[in-house]
């Protein structure tokens, strides 16, 4: 299916936060019983919204409304990383809502947005 991320139903205006409350909605959705559902405010923590688990253990969502990820917008993710990895020390999976997906690429000479991503990855898990 090909979703025009565009046309998203801007919330107070803005296209971003629509997109941020779609994916809050996604996240309770996926959330079972017996876990706490929070949705944040601004500023965030680099979390739109978390689930806590009744072994206090929490998995949280952050949204970014990027077209295109460049190096501007790879550090605005690593920052959101940072910050939820130290205001939610309890955090044990953390899910990153984008409207596109990572190609993988197939050229040997550049790396794949999918190369990228699994690089910051292991350095986040460091």
């Amino acid at each position: 299916m090909d979703i025009n991320w565009g046309s998203i139903r801007p919330l107070n205006g803005q296209r971003q936060k629509g997109f941020e409350e779609l994916c809050a909605q996604l996240a309770r959705a996926e959330v079972g019983v017996g876990a706490r559902f929070v949705r944040k405010g601004d500023p965030d923590a680099g979390v739109e919204c978390y689930a806590e688990y009744e072994d206090g253990t929490q998995c949280g969502w952050q949204a970014k409304y990027f077209h295109k990820l460049e190096e501007s917008q790879w550090r605005q993710i690593d920052r959101s990383v940072k910050n939820a990895i130290q205001k939610h020390p309890q955090l044990r999976r953390y899910v990153v809502c984008l409207p596109k997906d990572l190609a993988e690429g197939n050229r040997e000479d550049q790396e794949s947005a999918r190369d990228k991503w699994n690089r910051r990855v292991a350095r986040w898990e460091e």
